[in-house]
């Protein structure tokens, strides 16, 4: 027997994934489909888990452990917001991370 809402409780299969998005799609129509299959994937393509996720946070006031996974993601945003800033990248940086890959408006 399988634990459900336990990540470790089974492996899931390429089609449990599929069938599991296509549902999860169908349940949540106000998320797209590759967003929904985002978060089965954050949930370890866990359909329950990634299900309980969502109902938690529609739910008034969401859970603790959506409202933790929230604040990480502000977390990060903000820590990557600070790096970031409106600083342009120097030459160095820019060469690093691929001159094709950089704006032309973006060059000191």
């Amino acid at each position: 027997k399988y634990d459900y809402t336990s990540a470790s409780s089974f492996e899931p299969t390429p089609s449990y994934i599929s069938e599991a998005c296509s549902v999860l799609s169908e349940e949540f129509p106000f998320c797209s489909v590759r967003g929904m299959a985002n978060i089965l994937r954050q949930h370890k393509n866990h359909y329950t888990i990634a299900r309980n996720f969502v109902l938690d946070i529609l739910k008034e006031g969401g859970s603790s452990r959506a409202k933790k996974f929230e604040d990480k993601e502000i977390q990060q945003f903000l820590s990557f917001k600070s790096v970031c800033g409106s600083k342009n990248p120097t030459a160095g940086q820019r060469k690093r991370i691929g001159e094709k890959h950089c704006v032309k408006r973006a060059v000191q």
